[in-house]
């Protein structure tokens, strides 16, 4: 009785994202510590469906919203910083629904950047790059100049590696980043092209 009122309640939840939660709320694994095993398969089995029901539901509208995204760099730090770290807040019950979700946003994500860097292709000579702590200005076809942290300007070199990476070396310490589209990045180095 119990088992079949929780299901009850399973199949009342909202189809939102929210509800990957509440079905845990709803049958916590204290409960399902307590339940028969096969009571609890049937629970977690449950479960399982609803959530299946909930990423089918949402699934066309998540794609349909991707697809309007449009093509720029904003595009790319909003998914980066905005959308991505979503998904981590989804539980563990949730993985696959989570997965999936989060494979389609990368690739949307990936088509994007391919955009991007097609706009921003081209050699580094003459662009300059700013981040809150540094600044790269490409003089030529090897030279930098780059400003970090109020320091003064120091010259360095710069390679360019088919890949879209890009190593920095400035007083003999060389940085790897890598482009992409208007900005460049290592780790937690951002450098957003200004010029």
């Amino acid at each position: 009785a119990v088992v079949d009122e929780v299901i009850r309640e399973f199949a009342a939840t909202p189809l939102d994202v929210e509800t990957f939660a509440l079905l845990d709320e709803v049958a916590p694994a204290r409960l399902l510590a307590l339940l028969p095993e096969h009571e609890a398969e049937r629970l977690r089995a449950a479960a399982a469906e609803r959530r299946r029901t909930v990423a089918a539901t949402l699934l066309p509208e998540f794609r349909q919203e991707l697809a309007a995204l449009p093509q720029t760099d904003e595009t790319l730090v909003e998914i980066d910083e905005g959308l991505l770290p979503q998904f981590a807040t989804w539980p563990d019950s949730a993985a696959a629904e989570r997965a999936l979700f989060e494979q389609i946003a990368q690739e949307r994500r990936e088509a994007i950047l391919a955009a991007v860097n097609r706009a921003q292709a081209g050699p580094l000579r003459g662009r300059i790059y700013e981040g809150p702590f540094a600044k790269v200005e490409f003089i030529d076809t090897s030279r930098v100049i780059a400003t970090a942290g109020g320091a003064p300007p120091t010259a360095g070199t710069y390679e360019e590696i088919g890949d879209g990476r890009v190593i920095i070396t400035v007083n003999n310490e060389p940085l790897v980043f890598t482009r992409e589209g208007a900005r460049l990045i290592s780790g937690p180095i951002v450098l957003q092209r200004v010029e």
